[in-house]
């Protein structure tokens, strides 16, 4: 049971971190990277979900005749995490460096894969420490401070291997589940909703996986029962939103 949810997990995670392999930025990259990101961008927001932040973003843009922004979100990455922050005028890539903060990075999506091109031109919001080039890519390499270092192959199988012995000596106590905690200072109503957004997010997450798979009638069925089962939640105006696209 656990090397298979070991095995699962590592699958999940190299859906999310796709590398969207080009020598160089497709159009839509490109002006994502030179325009976009040079946006200015005032924020003062407090315990305020990601994907509102990201839509405030996106209208900023929009103003400034850049265009929207259009995100995606990586597995292990919530929409509907509350933040608090506050930014004067700085630019989107500098507002993207506080925003995301020490645990989450972004990659700018340039791909001509038949089956991710609808996301070209978006960015990805990933788990990690990734400055607008993929931790893979040569260009991360280029950019300075921004880099990801790569682990030594030798170690890392030093490391698996001691995990494994590890495992074998380990005892598996089952401890008792602890109720999860409600969050402070919201009324019943908004503890439900925040409940409601959680679980559409999974069926989004999902349905997007399917999307990446090019299985796009499985991604269209998981929308439609996103809206369905969760018509009043903001992650259904983004299935129906992502269903049009589709289309």
């Amino acid at each position: 049971m656990r090397r298979m949810i070991i095995a699962l997990v590592v699958a999940l995670v190299g859906l999310s971190l796709t590398v969207y392999a080009e020598e160089k930025d497709t159009p839509s990259a490109n002006y994502l990277r030179t325009k976009k990101l040079k946006g200015i961008i005032s924020l003062d927001v407090k315990d305020q979900q990601l994907a509102e932040i990201v839509k405030d973003i996106s209208e900023q843009l929009e103003s400034q005749a850049l265009g929207t922004l259009s995100v995606k979100y990586g597995t292990g990455v919530s929409r509907n995490q509350r933040l608090t922050i506050k930014i004067e005028k700085k630019t989107l890539e500098e507002t993207l460096d506080v925003l995301l903060g020490n645990d989450l990075g972004y990659v700018v999506i340039s791909t001509e894969d038949p089956a991710l091109k609808r996301y070209d031109g978006w960015i990805e919001i990933r788990t990690g420490k990734e400055r607008g080039y993929s931790a893979d890519s040569e260009k991360a390499k280029g950019v300075k401070g921004k880099a990801i270092v790569k682990a030594d192959p030798k170690a890392e199988m030093k490391k698996e291997e001691m995990k494994k012995e590890e495992m074998k000596k380990e005892v598996v106590k089952v401890e008792p589940k602890e109720e999860p905690k409600e969050p402070a200072g919201l009324t019943p109503e908004e503890i439900k909703k925040e409940k409601l957004e959680l679980a559409a997010t999974t069926f989004f997450d999902l349905a997007q996986t399917y999307l990446d798979s090019n299985k796009t009638d499985k991604a269209k069925a998981k929308l439609q029962e996103i809206i369905k089962l969760f018509p009043m939640t903001d992650v259904a105006e983004e299935a129906k939103r992502l269903l049009d696209e589709i289309k």
